[in-house]
């Protein structure tokens, strides 16, 4: 009986036929156009092999660096001279790049700056100067400000927010892959053929890459008529991503106090982590007594670290976000998670100096050193994400700018600051210094947990 009264239900209902719900194509009108995967994986893998080539010229003096030396007759003060040059502009215009990606075409700035890097590289085989390598740097700083800024920025437009963390954390490894296969084909080119050949190989590479990217790069989705949700749209679609995807002003993510949190952070993070990468090796050597090659050997695990470090943490993160509340609004699982690498990196800075000797293990330095490598990059990744992801959708680059200067001016810091500290007392006192300057942003980032997750406040009761 009871099947049959069901039988007879659903018989009943049957002349009434469900209306046929449309599907929304997320794909363009126009015929042959291909799927926003297809899209995706071009247009990124385009970037990701253009930003290795943004790596390599900017590495390139480094890499041929003993090379020049020897052959152009260069003093050791002459190549310091050299390499501050770029730093100095690169800092300055990456914050003037993060500026424009807000106004500008990110593909034009993207494909503007490698393409003007190939030829500032190509124009350094045409002297032998010092005065001159110092200008050449100087623009070569200058046209590699506006790279990541863009890279980011285009990333941001073709990724859903819980996607966003893992493909930056993807593009962060771009600097350990050029920093790897970088010196060892230069060695061979340059043993070969001379440092000369090299540059112009790598900017007439760089050069003809830009024609790729202009073919491939895309912009933004909307521009082939593909809609989705994204980390710049956030918010726009029902349901999906984090976040509101409002719009806001200057004044308003200015007086943020997760906007200022944030730098802060990065400030010390970044600072740290320059430091290490700069001097841990000198307080292996001079303070501690070991040779070369261990402090060798401690630097490449960090650098190993590092790159799965950045992996899992945008990995890790995006996990978490897919599993938070969409209507979540104070704090965040990247907030979170970047909160225990800090309180990691503080706790495996401190063994660093408080255990390492000489009758120290090599297995136990290198694990020290791959862990501070994982948590300090891993951080920095998060930083990458966090700075645009709660940015107003309009000022997106903006942030990302000023966060990058924060972290900028506190590399600054582990330069001539904290060798003064180590020449008046030594190594370790002044790393010790750096830790204690860790304890208060922990305290920051734990406060940070309660701000609510934008640069720019809320106003949706304001209506």
């Amino acid at each position: 009986m009871e099947g049959f009264l069901i039988f007879f239900t659903e018989g009943a209902s049957s002349p009434k036929p469900k209306p046929k719900e449309e599907k929304v194509e997320n794909v363009s009108a126009e015929p042959g156009t291909r799927k926003p995967g297809t899209h995706r994986f071009a247009i990124y893998s385009t970037l990701y092999i253009g930003f290795v080539l943004y790596m390599v010229c900017r590495k390139a003096f480094s890499f041929a660096m003993p090379a020049i030396m020897q052959q152009e007759g260069l003093q050791k003060d002459d190549l310091g001279m050299v390499s501050t040059s770029l730093f100095l502009a690169y800092t300055i215009f990456k914050f003037v790049g993060g500026l424009a990606s807000d106004y500008l075409s990110p593909k034009t700035l993207y494909m503007f700056g490698l393409g003007l890097s190939g030829a500032v590289i190509i124009a350094f085989t045409w002297y032998s100067n010092v005065w001159i390598f110092c200008l050449l740097h100087f623009c070569l700083g200058i046209c590699q400000g506006p790279g990541f800024p863009a890279f980011t920025n285009i990333v941001r437009h073709w990724y859903s927010p819980t996607e966003f963390g893992t493909w930056s954390s993807v593009t962060s490894t771009a600097k350990n892959v050029a920093c790897s296969i970088g010196p060892i084909i230069s060695t061979i080119v340059i043993s070969y053929y001379g440092w000369r050949y090299l540059f112009f190989l790598i900017g007439s590479a760089a050069m003809a890459w830009v024609a790729v990217c202009s073919i491939v790069v895309v912009n933004k989705p909307e521009d082939v008529g593909i809609e989705m949700d994204t980390a710049a749209n956030r918010g726009k679609h029902k349901g999906k991503g984090k976040g509101t995807g409002k719009k806001g002003s200057w004044k308003e993510f200015i007086s943020s106090p997760l906007f200022w949190s944030l730098c802060l952070s990065i400030f010390v993070v970044f600072g740290l982590r320059i430091a290490v990468l700069d001097w841990a090796q000198m307080f292996i050597i001079q303070d501690l007594g070991m040779s070369h090659v261990r402090g060798s050997a401690f630097l490449s695990a960090i650098e190993v670290g590092g790159f799965f470090g950045a992996l899992i943490s945008g990995y890790l993160a995006d996990k978490l976000v897919a599993r938070s509340s969409p209507d979540r609004k104070r704090g965040s699982p990247r907030w979170t998670l970047s909160t225990v690498l800090v309180i990691l990196t503080t706790i495996l800075l401190h063994l660093m100096l408080a255990t390492f000797s000489s009758a120290s293990s090599d297995i136990y330095i290198m694990s020290i050193g791959a862990g501070l490598g994982a948590t300090m990059y891993g951080c920095m990744a998060l930083y990458d994400i966090m700075a645009q992801e709660a940015a107003p959708s309009d000022l997106a680059g903006t942030c990302h700018a000023c966060t990058g200067l924060a972290g900028n001016i506190g590399s600054l810091f582990s330069g001539y600051p904290f060798t003064y500290v180590a020449k008046m007392y030594d190594w370790a006192t002044a790393f010790y210094v750096l830790e204690l300057a860790l304890l208060p942003i922990i305290v920051v980032k734990i406060i940070g947990m309660s701000f609510e997750y934008s640069f720019v406040k809320s106003k949706q009761k304001v209506q």
